[in-house]
């Protein structure tokens, strides 16, 4: 079953109903023990019944109105067999009366008596068994639910939320001091990369500095600030390309034009006669 939390007045109440209930129901077959069936006044009023019945459909009701879901199916249970036995008792004593008033002879009318006095007997000891059955079905649904609250009645609950609040404090505390450094460097680093991109750093430029990053911090020059450099740094890391382009180039042009050279003076060399032999 599902834990549910509900308030401790309505609780004492739902089972002060239930109790008082089941007293009036036991009250009512106490009488049906006593009653005489040869007196015809001894009969059950059915206007006790109905009302018996409508305080067991009442505590139903008030059981589904603070959702008591696992006692209900058995509750509407007993209280039908608790009905079904008293209109059981109730047409035994019409028939009492019924052979009262038809005057019949005296040993039928006695045997007749006797055995509605059993039949009430055991149907009685039945009701019983099923009022005592209902009153365990109920105390076992309502100790099945369980409350949880969060009180300040104790020394021990008292302290140990306290901790908990001042360790989530310290924790929260001890994260911004830590991220203070990691923030500097930050800043720093983008001082650095603006100086760097103006090409100078006159007294001037660091008072600015100090009074955007540190004095009265401006968030949104920050921001710009960090745009710019980041635009600079882009456009200095393409014309270093190019310019490394442009003398790869150049290097690989004068390579070529040394080897034309070379192959050219190779050409133009003077073709050595060969030696002439003197007569002896």
């Amino acid at each position: 079953m599902s834990n549910k939390n509900f308030n401790h007045n309505d609780n004492e109440s739902f089972m002060e109903g239930i109790y008082g209930c089941m007293e009036r129901i036991e009250a009512g077959i106490i009488e049906l023990q006593k009653a005489k069936p040869a007196d015809s006044s001894s009969v059950v009023n059915n206007n006790a019944n109905e009302t018996l019945v409508q305080d067991l459909k009442a505590l139903i009701n008030e059981n589904n109105k603070h959702g008591y879901e696992y006692t209900e199916a058995k509750i509407k249970k007993f209280a039908s067999a608790v009905v079904e036995h008293l209109n059981i008792l109730n047409d035994n004593f019409n028939d009492t009366k019924s052979a009262i008033v038809n005057t019949r002879p005296s040993t039928e009318v006695l045997n007749s008596l006797k055995e509605i006095r059993t039949c009430q007997e055991q149907k009685t000891d039945e009701v019983k068994t099923l009022i005592q059955k209902l009153t365990t079905t109920i105390e076992d649904g309502v100790h099945n639910f369980k409350h949880h609250r969060i009180g300040f009645e104790t020394p021990f609950v008292f302290w140990t939320i306290v901790i908990e609040t001042m360790l989530i404090l310290g924790l929260f505390t001890w994260i911004i001091i830590s991220e203070k450094p990691n923030q500097d460097r930050i800043d720093n680093d983008l001082k650095y990369r603006y100086i760097k991109m103006k090409g100078d750093a006159s007294a001037e430029q660091i008072a600015t500095l100090e009074e955007i990053f540190e004095l009265n911090r401006d968030s949104q020059k920050i921001e710009q600030m960090r745009e710019d450099v980041k635009t600079y740094e882009e456009a200095v890391r393409k014309q270093a390309a190019l310019a490394e382009q442009a003398r790869l180039k150049e290097q690989a042009a004068k390579e070529q034009e040394s080897k034309a050279k070379s192959i050219k003076d190779k050409q133009e060399q003077p073709k050595d006669n060969p030696n002439k032999k003197s007569k002896p």
